[in-house]
């Protein structure tokens, strides 16, 4: 077989392995609670963030009121990230192709949970908000008509199933005392649009809390209160957990400067002349921010 009939023949086969492995990856942050927007710039600002667009009056012979963007835009600069093999022509021509496509599906989920894992350091760094005030804060500043500065954090009374019931007792009447720029609740309806998000060492006690008709012997009223999502991505003290609001703005912003792509270095070059090595790689540039932080609740029990 000549060398350009086979490295077509290896890139088009791997290429369709890595896709279904990239689309068959789990990435429940990204899914669930992050906006993806698509950019085509080196930086991408976002000054409306501390904006709600709030209805107001608007009578006769007056004129509109008119919600100034935010002077400390939060701006996301995607960075380039990358995973280079490299595989032996002698492995392709000696029937190992199944490994080579084994090494080359767990590259693809390996990208695809990476995605997951930038929405996840938003969560871990406490990352700053358009208000200059990390993302979980006692002091986010007021603005507008707001009396006094406002907290999204939530104290927690440990890790057991009964325990968390109070806890997100606790996060959603915070949730409905955050006010807007206008002085306004914030949220309207937070029915179907919670989120909990917690370490593996809380899935069983959530899962009791949130899945089962009884809790403690007794009717439990948090049950399917809110998704529940398990990540593996959290670094934090694994006895905090979180709560968020989805919407048209998700909690988290992920900014798409180049998709996860595919490349394979296969003829014409030293590699795979001198040394019969093809190169196959994956590539993306993105990052991730809060977007207001009125959209997530921190449970914190350390």
């Amino acid at each position: 077989m000549a060398n350009t009939d086979l490295s077509i023949l290896l890139e088009k086969g791997l290429r369709s392995t890595y896709l279904e492995a990239l689309n068959d990856t789990s990435t429940p942050l990204l899914s669930n609670i992050s906006s993806v927007i698509s950019s085509n710039s080196a930086d991408e600002k976002f000054p409306w963030l501390g904006e709600s667009g709030a209805m107001s009056s608007f009578p006769k012979g007056s004129s509109r009121q008119i919600s100034q963007l935010t002077e400390a835009a939060l701006t996301a600069t995607p960075q380039r990230y990358a995973s280079t093999i490299s595989i032996s022509r002698l492995d392709y021509e000696d029937d190992t192709v199944s490994g080579v496509s084994l090494r080359v599906a767990q590259m693809a989920q390996q990208a695809g949970r990476f995605k997951d894992a930038l929405c996840a350091g938003v969560i871990n760094s406490n990352a700053a908000c358009y208000d200059g005030q990390p993302l979980f804060s006692e002091t986010h500043p007021a603005r507008g008509e707001q009396s006094a500065a406002q907290s999204n954090i939530v104290a927690g009374s440990g890790t057991t199933a009964a325990a968390m019931s109070e806890g997100i007792h606790k996060a959603v009447e915070k949730l409905r005392l955050i006010k807007d720029e206008s002085g306004n609740a914030y949220h309207g309806e937070l029915a179907g649009s919670l989120c909990c998000v917690v370490p593996p060492a809380l899935e069983s006690a959530a899962m009791e809390v949130l899945q089962s008709s009884q809790l403690d012997s007794s009717s439990n009223v948090q049950q399917a209160r809110a998704q529940l999502i398990v990540s593996s991505q959290l670094s934090g003290d694994p006895s905090d957990w979180y709560m968020f609001v989805k919407g048209s703005v998700q909690p988290i912003i992920y900014v798409e400067r180049d998709p996860v792509s595919f490349e394979a270095v296969t003829d014409g070059t030293e590699n795979t002349f001198m040394k019969e090595e093809f190169l196959f790689g994956t590539r993306m540039r993105a990052a991730a921010i809060p977007s207001h932080w009125a959209k997530s609740i921190m449970i914190k029990n350390s």
